[in-house]
This record gives C-alpha cells, sequence and structure tokens, in this order.
C-alpha cells in the first residue's frame, strides 16, 4: 500500500483510547476513519477527545460505509471470533487484542480463513514488538546463554475489584479502565473475558515463555485459585518442554506487584532478565549491559508496517494458537488435578 491506510477501531474503550489511537493519529500514513462503541456516551467522548470524524453503534454498518483498509479490534473476549470473521471474509487485514480467541477450535479456524483469504492476521502481543525482548532473542539465538534450561514469567496486579465486578475507588482507575456509567469491566464477566486473569494479562506471560523456549511444549500442570464467581485470579502453571527445559507463569490478580523483572531466561551459560523498561544479560558471571539494536516499536506501528510490506510479521495468528492452547490445558488440569499432555 503506497496510500494512506484507512482504519477503522472496533471496541473504542479505554485500551484503544490509551493505546491504539494514540499510535495511530501520530503518524502521517494512516487515516483514523472512524470508530465502532456500542454505548453512545462512551464513542461521542473518544471521538471529541481524538477528533474522530464518524462513530458507529454497528461495527457491521461501519464495515460497510467506511470500506476500510484495516481494523483494528479492541473488544472483549467472546466476540473476536465473529468480528475477525466478518473483517476476513471481507478481505480486510486485521489486528485484533489478544487472546484471539478462548476457545481453539474457533482460532484455528480463523488462522485457515485468513491463509485462504490471503490476507493479514495479526494479534497483539506486545513483547513480540518490544525491542528489548527482540533483543533478547537475538541474544539467545547467538546462543548468548548457551543452552535454555528454565524459564520464569510473572505477572503481578492489583485488580481483584475489576474481577470481582466492582468500580475502583480511585478516580484515575475509573478513567484507565473507563467504565460506561455503572456497569463494570467485561472481565468480572465469564461469559465475556474466559476463565479468569490467565485468560487476560496472563496469556503474555504464556506467549514469552513459549517464545523464548525455542522448543514445543508437551507437558503442562497447573494450581489456581478463584474468586466466589469461579474466575480465576492466581494461577501456578508448569511447561515441560521437547527439548527438556522447564518454565513456569505465574499469575496474580490480586496483589501489589513488586517484582521488578516479567521474564528470565536461564541457560547453561548465562541468563537474561526482562521487563519493559530494562534488560539485563549474564553470561559466564559476567553482566554484559547489552545495547539494544531494534527499533522501539508498538503492535499498532507494526501492524501497519506490515501491511505497507515494510516488516515481516511477528505475531500472528500461530503465536495466538499456541498460547491458547496453553492456556486450555492449564485450566484443564487445574479442573481434572493432573498434568495435561499436549
Amino acid at each position: 500500500m503506497t496510500e494512506d491506510i484507512r482504519v477503522v477501531i472496533i471496541g473504542a474503550g479505554s485500551f484503544a483510547c490509551r493505546y491504539h489511537i494514540p499510535h495511530l493519529l501520530r503518524r502521517e500514513d494512516v487515516d483514523l476513519a472512524a470508530i465502532a462503541k456500542r454505548t453512545e456516551s462512551s464513542r461521542l467522548m473518544a471521538q471529541e477527545e481524538f477528533d474522530i470524524p464518524a462513530g458507529y453503534a454497528d461495527y457491521i454498518e461501519m464495515l460497510d460505509r467506511e470500506e476500510p483498509d484495516a481494523v483494528i479490534i479492541c473488544t472483549p473476549h467472546h466476540v473476536h471470533y465473529e468480528q475477525t470473521k466478518e473483517c476476513l471474509n471481507r478481505g480486510i487485514p486485521v489486528l485484533v487484542e489478544k487472546p484471539l480467541t478462548i476457545e481453539i477450535a474457533q482460532a484455528r479456524e480463523l488462522a485457515a480463513l485468513a491463509e485462504e483469504k490471503n490476507v493479514p492476521l495479526l494479534v497483539a502481543y506486545n513483547r513480540r514488538t518490544d525491542a528489548r525482548y527482540r533483543e533478547a532473542a537475538r541474544i539467545i539465538e547467538d546462543g548468548g546463554i548457551g543452552e535454555i534450561r528454565f524459564l520464569e514469567g510473572r505477572r503481578f496486579a492489583q485488580l481483584e475489584w475489576l474481577l470481582a465486578g466492582e468500580l475502583p475507588m480511585d478516580d484515575n482507575a475509573r478513567d484507565k479502565f473507563w467504565p460506561d456509567g455503572d456497569r463494570p469491566n467485561f472481565r468480572s464477566v465469564k461469559e465475556q473475558c474466559g476463565e479468569g486473569f490467565l485468560d487476560d494479562g496472563g496469556t503474555h506471560l504464556i506467549d514469552t515463555v513459549l517464545w523464548f523456549a525455542y522448543s514445543k511444549p508437551v507437558e503442562v500442570s497447573a494450581m489456581m485459585r478463584t474468586l466466589p464467581s469461579g474466575l480465576e485470579i492466581r494461577s501456578a502453571l508448569n511447561i515441560a518442554f521437547e527439548n527438556g527445559a522447564l518454565g513456569t507463569v505465574c499469575c496474580s490478580g490480586d496483589t501489589i506487584p513488586v517484582v521488578p523483572f516479567e521474564t528470565i531466561i536461564h541457560g547453561s551459560d548465562g541468563s537474561i532478565a526482562l521487563s519493559k523498561e530494562e534488560i539485563i544479560h549474564i553470561y559466564r558471571d559476567q553482566q554484559m549491559n547489552p545495547e539494544v539494536t531494534f527499533y522501539p516499536s508498538t503492535t499498532t506501528d507494526h501492524f501497519i508496517n506490515v501491511l505497507q510490506g515494510r516488516e515481516e510479521t511477528l505475531c500472528g495468528a500461530d503465536i495466538a494458537i499456541n498460547a491458547i492452547e496453553i492456556a486450555r490445558a492449564a485450566f484443564q488440569s487445574f479442573r481434572e488435578r493432573k498434568t495435561i499432555t499436549l
């Protein structure tokens, strides 16, 4: 594509307004034509704040009238499948927020449809486009920590109120999660968000552990704690890989985050510790202080660059399917109290 890319957004809620919309608006090669949001007050608020020319309650009407070149989907997890399928059937490239779907069969269907239609389908696993994480991948591929032995993914957040369907007392939190009036965030509704915190923020951790293992996962076991609603709020996953490496994913939505590093990869000759702000590389007891050689990028920018033919896809449907498979195996392991063989 050489002309400006005409983009629309389905689901202009808090995250779209904090992340995707600002990144689109700073680009001179993108025309943000319209947004779709069912709640009128939120839709008008977003249009006014970002000077977006058109807004719709019905995303189908928006697709019909605006004829976009690309779509970004930021809706609750349970509608990703139908909305992504609609766009792909129209031949429109899609960037969808994680997870691609909750069910494995639906994710596989979407991936097959994208391939059949030859339409780009990207999933917003933002560590995949983060410069520090990409630098860590380069170091590992170059043998910078030796043979991979153990991987850790950690995510802690104090969001119990969110998962329990309560509105926050703090005004900043209200603005960040942008509830529509007194309606709680969708993450408290099991039919909309999946089975809990692991299906939301935790899926990033699953993806990074799978990425840096450079091997096929073969077994998953998990322990969890749930809220009275049945939604999972704390998880401890163990993942065994074909190459002999072991991985853990620790995910808690009701604790204060104090651990500085989100991902740690241990090898026979060294290790790498990662956060979005820092990368530490230890090689044979020496700290290497690596220089990040990749240009900082967002999933929004990466999506546009892929459509322009400037970048190869870093976060396609294939990696999204892998993350969903591990999440579903983890919940099965918890319910059945056994290790799941993949």
